[in-house]
């Protein structure tokens, strides 16, 4: 539908690259495997975003309240 479409380009415009192949894999995983086994990857998962160029980016913009400027990194 529009909406969803709408939905989905204001997701690509303004979200983390690697945030957001983040989420689908934890998504898929959950599906395909289980929402535990999804679950218990969080941790390792979100400690590989935080440790990239974009974690660092997203967490100084927020800092510096300024839009974040993701490379996907």
């Amino acid at each position: 539908t529009t909406r969803a479409i709408e939905i989905a380009d204001m997701i690509a415009m303004k979200s983390a690259p690697l945030g957001v192949k983040a989420t689908l894999a934890s998504a898929h995983t959950a599906r395909i495997e289980g929402e535990a086994v999804a679950f218990g990857r969080l941790d390792s998962d979100m400690a590989d975003l935080f440790d990239s160029q974009d974690g660092r980016e997203g967490l100084l913009s927020f800092v510096e309240r300024r839009e974040a400027k993701f490379t996907g990194k």
